[in-house]
């Protein structure tokens, strides 16, 4: 594996910048190259960085590395867990079978995931199957405040341009709120 002056891949410096889709795609490339306990070690290594820089990129790095049964086990339902595991087919499979505003324990939608784990494409995914981004959770948060508050300014931005776009009919009272700070809030 290649690596800096330093000793870091490019899987360190994207975990270190915070660029979980990045994350995600090395994860995927690297993870067929590595033994086991080498796997393990560098997972652990990342996950130190990430603990650092973002909890969230930790929480995503170790759910990653999560085998399918335990993610069911963590997760209330397959939608969550296969939001939790990035896996955008299964993700697509299962939203002809199960509903895209299921919530799990902590009232969570699938998209709430998304936003706080910085996952764009899944969150397309799941606007394009009818999610509702008025849906709050039992902390009386949208996806969007989700987003802002996790600082992925991608997500924040995809939220809010539907918000602007006026795709959903019943919307909290925070919402125009929502929108003057994804407006304003990277730029």
């Amino acid at each position: 594996m290649a690596t800096d002056k330093d000793g870091f891949s490019g899987l360190h410096l994207a975990v270190e910048s915070g660029d979980i889709a990045t994350v995600k795609l090395l994860l995927e490339a690297m993870k067929a190259k590595f033994t086991d306990s080498g796997w393990s070690q560098l997972l652990e290594e990342v996950k130190e960085i990430a603990l650092r820089v973002n909890k969230h990129m930790a929480e995503f790095i170790e759910r990653w590395n999560l085998p399918y049964e335990k993610l069911m086990k963590n997760e209330a339902f397959p939608l969550h867990a296969a939001v939790a595991s990035g896996n955008d087919e299964a993700l697509k499979n299962l939203l002809q079978k199960f509903s895209v505003n299921e919530k799990n324990a902590k009232g969570e939608t699938c998209l709430h995931l998304t936003a706080k784990n910085g996952l764009v494409n899944m969150a397309k995914i799941l606007l394009e199957n009818g999610a509702d981004l008025g849906i709050l959770s039992r902390s009386k948060e949208t996806a969007l405040d989700v987003a802002l508050m996790s600082k992925n300014e991608k997500v924040a931005c995809l939220l809010g341009a539907e918000f602007s776009q006026g795709n959903q009919l019943l919307l909290p009272e925070s919402t125009d709120m929502n929108q003057k700070l994804v407006q304003n809030y990277f730029y």
